[in-house]
This record gives C-alpha cells, sequence and structure tokens, in this order.
C-alpha cells in the first residue's frame, strides 16, 4: 500500500473511495492506484510528507 495525494482533477470518488478532498492523503494499492494516476485524479505523495505524517 502507498500513500497519494488527491488533486483538484478527482470526482466524488477516487479509485472506488469516497474523495477526501484535494490535498488530502489516500491509501491504496499499486493495482487500485494505476488508473487514477494516469488520469491525473491522485499523485504520489512526496517522501518529506510521508515522513511527517508517521512522526505525528
Amino acid at each position: 500500500m502507498s500513500e497519494f495525494i488527491v488533486t483538484e482533477e478527482a470526482g466524488k470518488e477516487v479509485a472506488g473511495i469516497a474523495n477526501p478532498g484535494a490535498g488530502e492523503t489516500i491509501t491504496l494499492s499499486e493495482a487500485q492506484a494505476e488508473h487514477a494516476l494516469r488520469i491525473g485524479h491522485i499523485k504520489r505523495a512526496p517522501a518529506d510528507k510521508l515522513v511527517k505524517a508517521a512522526k505525528e
């Protein structure tokens, strides 16, 4: 499972999950994320954001 950031291009759902809002992170498998990445609904979370989230 990996963390992805939802973009403003996403609709009500992202990879079958309710959209938490632009800029928010969601956890998806690579298979779940494949199409959403391709069409720009999500982007990979930068490593520094993941480290910060892990500390909180």
